[in-house]
């Protein structure tokens, strides 16, 4: 199903055992992306990050040819405006969100509903989590894994995953040198000049803000979930959403970038 041009596991050979499907692919003598990532040099950051959004390519599959095989719905994306609102209203009553934060990010939803109306829709990974869902092999990018949240949506869900590979903030106790810095500007110009094309008008753009903000919904509510709620101010999983809500956050450099 996957286009020619894109990277996958050998599947040697596919079946069901005691009703449970299973299939078997080839050996890959590589490892995890994600526990290669910081021993990376800036330079073999910007090719990797270049080579993430190749392999993710699988946006060349129509929805003709995907949509046998695609989920219904991603966990980590809302299927209708008013689910995607209910998130924000969650955050909202556990204080995470002021009702002015709130307001502002339901109306970017509000956007981003009427802008799927009449979007191109794709194959998209659906958890592109890059590197977390690709394999390092020393040199380069080699097959992603992990298709199993596979999608039909426009391709902004994806490139919002390679967006905040390069643009998301530090964590809150982690002092970045200037030397760093001035690295992690090289990924970032390389992300802004991958996505630039696709982000041209209003429209692309709030194709691309829904996505990033249901899934800064849903990381601070898992975050929410778990022991420590006292510093959750301190968590990026909270910073991101509110970021958001307060002039673009992450993405706003790549949307104010000349286009």
């Amino acid at each position: 199903m996957l286009p020619p041009d894109v990277d996958s596991p050998r599947v040697l050979d596919t079946g069901t055992t005691r009703g449970l499907q299973w299939a078997a692919g080839a050996e890959i003598a590589a490892g995890s992306l994600n526990d290669a990532w910081p021993g990376l040099d800036w330079g073999r950051h910007v090719e990797a990050t270049r080579q993430l959004w190749v392999e993710a390519a699988v946006h060349g599959a129509g929805p003709a040819t995907a949509a046998p095989p695609a989920r219904p719905r991603d966990p980590f994306y809302a299927p209708s405006l008013d689910e995607a609102e209910d998130g924000l209203l969650r955050l909202r009553a556990a204080d995470v969100l002021t009702d002015g934060k709130l307001d502002r990010l339901r109306r970017a939803l509000e956007r981003h509903w009427a802008a799927l109306q009449g979007a191109s829709h794709v194959l998209d990974h659906g958890d592109l989590s890059p590197p977390v869902n690709a394999l390092w092999d020393g040199t380069e990018v080699v097959p992603l894994l992990d298709f199993e949240f596979a999608v039909l949506a426009p391709v902004r869900l994806d490139l919002n995953e390679l967006v905040r590979l390069a643009l998301a903030p530090t964590e809150y106790d982690i002092t970045v040198s200037a030397r760093d810095e001035a690295g992690r500007r090289r990924p970032q110009a390389t992300v802004t000049d991958l996505a630039r094309p696709i982000l041209r008008t209003a429209t692309n753009a709030g194709l691309f803000v829904g996505p990033s903000i249901q899934l800064d919904t849903w990381g601070p509510e898992r975050e929410l979930a778990k022991p420590g709620r006292k510093a959750f101010r301190t968590w990026k999983p909270y910073r991101m959403p509110v970021a958001l809500s307060d002039g673009g956050g992450y993405y706003a450099p790549l949307l104010r970038a000349p286009r």
